[in-house]
């Protein structure tokens, strides 16, 4: 099964022969595909606004840059990828670590409840859903509160019937090479909200607001997305909703066939996980068990071809947050035997059969 079709190729193309790689230089909105898939993007969503820019961590720090968190407390997780605090620091603002569910991995509302702050920082960490509901009546409790939804592992995930992505003041999502949705790399803010998207706006391109009057600009940044990006964003878009529903499809079938060895995630009321990951707990030896399987062809270590013990560290236990004192016994729990499974994308299901049929011979023998 092949990850990238003949209309990509085909959108590029087009794109070249146009001889506009990028349309920021006569327009202040971009080149033509990049507004196209902008506003694609957040039909999809349900959205008003997309702001395309040049990755995830680009797309965090433009959201933190609107919400002006310099100097302010921003409560998110620590089971994360690391840009996700670190965009708070790029914007000047205090990170504020709070632990977390361990059936979702997601920011526990519990650990954040009552905790004075400019923002908060909802990661759907490998495909699962924040305690949405929860997080809203915090967010509606002060005003002037932003909540910001990290949707860069979970596009297509839902709550309710509705997608994240949908739900925050603003909400990122991320198009790197290991995504489900990918350009190689890139990255998309959404929001309801005109002012914050004119601030997006400006931040992604240099701090240049044509819009609005000049005692208004912004401290900018070069965060554009060329419209070969684009142009690849908009073919893949039209495929999602078919790719998450193997993906889906995908990730039930390895969890039904590694249920006798693996405690499997538990699957939350009124939730849809995209399964970006399937986040297990194994009680064997995991270098072992990952080395066999490397020997076998399963673990590549490329994007539908990786088995891994999850993340080496905590984000509140790098260098950069370690200082800060933070202990967090759930998510450090939630690291203990872990066992994640990215094989069940990009490939049709009876091939992912063949594999898990490896994955139980090799288990059967440690």
């Amino acid at each position: 099964m092949r990850r990238f079709s003949r209309a990509e190729k085909e959108a590029v193309l087009k794109v070249l022969d146009s001889g506009v790689l990028s349309g920021y230089y006569r327009n202040f909105e971009g080149g033509p595909c990049v507004q196209e898939f902008e506003k694609e993007f957040a039909r999809y969503h349900g959205r008003r606004y997309g702001i395309a820019v040049n990755s995830g961590t680009s797309a965090l720090h433009t959201a933190m840059e609107a919400c002006q968190v310099k100097d302010c407390r921003v409560v998110t997780t620590p089971f994360t990828f690391s840009a996700s605090a670190t965009s708070i620091l790029m914007a000047r603002g205090i990170p504020y670590f709070a632990d977390i569910d361990p059936s979702t991995y997601c920011i526990s509302p519990t650990y954040a409840e009552g905790i004075s702050c400019r923002a908060m920082l909802a990661v759907h960490v490998l495909g699962n859903v924040c305690d949405i509901p929860r997080l809203l009546d915090m967010k509606n409790a002060f005003n002037g509160r932003y909540l910001i939804e990290d949707c860069s592992q979970a596009i297509g995930a839902g709550y309710d019937d509705e997608l994240v992505g949908s739900f925050g003041d603003l909400a990122t999502f991320s198009f790197n090479q290991t995504k489900t949705l990918s350009m190689g790399e890139g990255g998309m803010v959404l929001t309801d909200d005109g002012e914050l998207a004119n601030r997006c706006k400006a931040i992604r391109n240099h701090g240049e607001k044509y819009a609005l009057e000049p005692s208004r600009m912004f401290v900018g940044y070069h965060y554009r997305m060329p419209d070969i990006q684009a142009a690849l964003g908009l073919v893949q878009l039209k495929g999602l909703s078919r790719m998450l529903k193997l993906q889906r499809q995908n990730a039930l079938l390895l969890m039904e066939e590694l249920q006798e060895w693996f405690v499997m995630p538990r699957l939350e009321p009124k939730t849809t996980p995209s399964w970006f990951i399937v986040a297990t707990k194994w009680n064997g030896d995991r270098d072992k068990l990952i080395a066999k399987l490397t020997e076998k062809g399963i673990n590549r270590n490329l994007p539908g071809q990786t088995v891994s013990k999850g993340y080496s560290e905590l984000v509140h236990q790098l260098p950069l947050f370690r200082g800060m004192g933070f202990k967090l016994p759930v998510a450090e729990k939630a690291l203990e035997g872990a066992v994640w499974w990215d094989v069940h994308r990009f490939k049709s299901s009876e091939k992912l059969k063949k594999e898990l049929q490896v994955v139980k011979e090799v288990v059967k023998k440690l």
